[in-house]
């Protein structure tokens, strides 16, 4: 049975499917171990049984599907550090420095006091150890670590904190997906260096390093050089925020980071350049095998970076598609490359790179083609700029759901500045891989250098133009996961009845509009019940949220600057809120008859049995005063002195009263 002759969407379906129940369900692996083997040996019984048509026979598709759905729960299951033996998820180990060997895997974004690296213990103490982690190497006169470096330092390891305020981007979680779980923070003086294993992605990094550091030498102003950096090696860690956000305000944010667009023109310009080999006996296959091998090139340039290895990955399925002589299903040939990377880490399918990649190319690849057999357009110009802004089109439309789901803005004017941008960014690309040869060859005359700054600067000039306009950027927009699901559901209906108009694909297109329109109103109806009050976690500042309904009041500090109210952005995005009311906070609050009072300072009289915020690091003798009001719960936001909080703890354990820290334990919800 060839792979590429049989229906592999359900299949493949059944295997991601199967990837996050392991990952949601945490059952042992010999639980899944055992299951497949159940159902593969039913697979071979029923095969032997009915030999024909076999995938037509309700019985064998049925356990088929199961074994795809069983292989990707125990692929995840293996790929699961916390399922090997020498790894230590013990919480005993946290606090206390222990003597560790750690090896360098790949360097993430810093902060602003710290380099911050993937990496690997390999030994604690005398023993053994596997497990990533994140490596926390404070800034100084040093030139960093590179990957494969080894060495030996005596520190303590510590969990990785989760967000502390609901709708707050979750650092943990997305480590998690990584599989890393805990953390360490060395100084490089401790650091005691080790002989660095040799390794193909070892070189790759050292090799962009390398290429870093001879653009580094060219006469470009800092920014120029930084989104050079980007548009050629991958790296964006020396971008600023400003012009990082007015690239994703502008729709072109993809430009900056090297994945499927990158790879995408790169191939279509090979498969150009090398087009003549197709009239050579086998030429198509020497074509296929010379683009695979340049590609997989550049991805090496690029310090072998997980986005661009899947990208490459991607478009190296892509490119053997191209070239078949025979007719070939593109979206075919592009599933069972996900199923093979998958199949490889299965945590790549939790990856917001991944799967905005996957989306971009199937939306061009199915409805580019669509978009542009509408129009016959006969001069050559304008039906290459149509060319151009159908497949921006297409891409978009395939990207809308995630992006408003993940992001919550939409960026209106995105037409505009990827049809300014996308037919010069080949010759940006192409020009700016001409100035890394010359700077290798060390010869970059001062001209070249001067007209390339002048193209750089009038993207980023444009660019900061097109994110000015602000009444066309669409922000803070609540987009759930209900609302994901059927958003497609609906795109996909429409696709298959524009392509094929039918009364059933009509009415599979209406009924999927229902339902998404239907989940909109649900969503905003089950806002519409809730009655939370939120204490948010705000160093040096009292923030307090009153939800009702869809409406929304803030309770705080009447010198509160837009930073200390950054919290309630991030909160209203995950719910309908229609009106929000800014307060100035005072001492008591009624929430629905629920009594909470606010104690910045000494306190003359307290309601009984009411919830008591503390803040400001209050003198206060607590004990004092659980026995005379007798209060439900002890609230520490994060405008107190962590001694007072370790005090006030102590003292709530001691009379079993509920005391909740923000700083440790995240901002409250207390539902009423």
């Amino acid at each position: 049975m060839k792979l590429l002759n049989i229906k592999f969407l359900p299949v493949l379906v059944c295997f991601v499917s199967g990837i996050q129940a392991a990952y949601f369900y945490d059952y042992p692996f010999l639980i899944w171990l055992f299951l497949i083997t159940v159902s593969f040996i039913t697979l071979i019984l029923l095969k032997k049984r009915a030999a024909r048509h076999l995938l037509q026979k309700p019985g064998f598709a049925l356990v088929s599907y199961m074994t795809f759905f069983l292989l990707g729960a125990l692929i995840m299951k293996f790929n699961s550090y916390p399922n090997l033996k020498s790894y230590y998820p013990d919480e005993s180990l946290y606090g206390v420095p222990h003597y560790w060997v750690i090896s360098v895997k790949y360097p993430l974004k810093p902060s602003e006091n710290y380099l911050k690296y993937e990496a690997e213990l390999l030994q604690m103490n005398s023993k053994k150890v596997k497990s990533k982690i994140l490596l926390n190497v404070k800034k100084g006169n040093h030139p960093g670590l590179s990957f494969g470096n080894a060495f030996a330092v005596k520190a303590s390891l510590s969990p990785i904190k989760k967000n502390r305020n609901p709708g707050q981007f979750d650092y943990a979680d997305y480590l998690k997906k990584k599989q890393i779980f805990n953390q360490i923070h060395v100084s490089h003086e401790n650091i005691k260096p080790l002989d660095p294993a040799y390794s193909i992605a070892g070189f790759a990094l050292q090799l962009r390093d390398k290429l870093r550091g001879v653009l580094n030498h060219t006469s470009f102003e800092k920014d120029e050089l930084a989104i050079l950096n980007a548009l050629l090696l991958g790296y964006r860690y020396d971008i600023t925020d400003e012009i990082n956000e007015a690239f994703s305000k502008a729709g072109v944010i993809h430009i900056l980071a090297i994945s499927g667009l990158h790879i995408g023109i790169l191939l279509l310009l090979l498969n150009f350049i090398f087009k003549p080999l197709e009239n050579l006996k086998r030429g198509s296959v020497y074509k296929s095998i010379l683009l695979i091998l340049l590609l997989w090139g550049f991805a090496l340039l690029t310090g072998l970076s997980p986005s661009v290895v899947r990208a490459v990955t991607m478009f190296s399925f892509l490119a053997y598609a191209l070239n078949r002589k025979k007719l070939t299903n593109t979206l075919h040939v592009m599933l069972v490359s996900i199923f093979f990377i998958l199949l490889f880490n299965p945590m790549f399918i939790f990856d917001i790179g991944f799967q905005l990649s996957y989306a971009a190319v199937f939306s061009v690849l199915w409805i580019q083609p669509l978009i542009v057999k509408k129009f016959n357009l006969k001069n050559k110009i304008i039906r290459y700029l149509w060319t151009i802004l159908s497949v921006t089109l297409a891409a978009q439309i395939g990207l809308l759901p995630l992006s408003l789901f993940y992001f919550h803005q939409f960026p209106g004017l995105f037409f505009i500045s990827n049809l300014a941008i996308l037919p010069f960014l080949g010759f940006i690309l192409g020009f700016g891989f001409l100035i890394l040869l010359l700077a290798l060859l060390n010869f970059t005359p001062d001209w070249l250098i001067d007209f390339y700054s002048i193209i750089l600067s009038a993207l980023t000039d444009f660019v900061l133009w097109v994110a000015r306009q602000e009444s066309f950027i669409f922000q803070d927009l609540f987009f759930d996961g209900r609302m994901l699901i059927t958003s497609y559901l609906f795109l996909v209906t429409l696709i298959f009845l524009i392509k094929k108009y039918s009364k059933s694909n009509l009415i599979a297109t209406g009924l999927a509009f229902s339902i998404m329109v239907g989940t909109v109103f649900w969503s905003y109806h089950t806002s519409g019940t809730k009655n939370n009050l939120v204490i948010f976690h705000q160093n040096r500042q009292t923030l307090i949220a009153w939800h009702k309904a869809n409406a929304l009041t803030v309770y705080t500090n009447p010198k509160a600057n837009a930073e200390g109210l950054f919290p309630i952005k991030n909160y209203r995005i995950q719910h309908p809120i229609s009106y929000i009311e800014t307060r100035n906070i005072t001492r008591y609050h009624n929430f629905d008859k629920e009594k909470v009072v606010i104690i910045d300072s000494l306190y003359d009289s307290i309601p009984l049995h009411s919830t008591l915020v503390l803040t400001n690091s209050p003198r206060i003798n607590l004990e004092r005063l659980i026995l005379r009001y007798k209060p439900t719960m002890i609230i520490a936001d994060g405008s107190n002195y962590k001694s007072y909080k370790q005090r006030w703890k102590r003292t709530c354990q001691e009379y079993k009263l509920p005391y909740h820290d923000t700083y440790e334990k995240g901002a409250v919800t207390i539902n009423y």
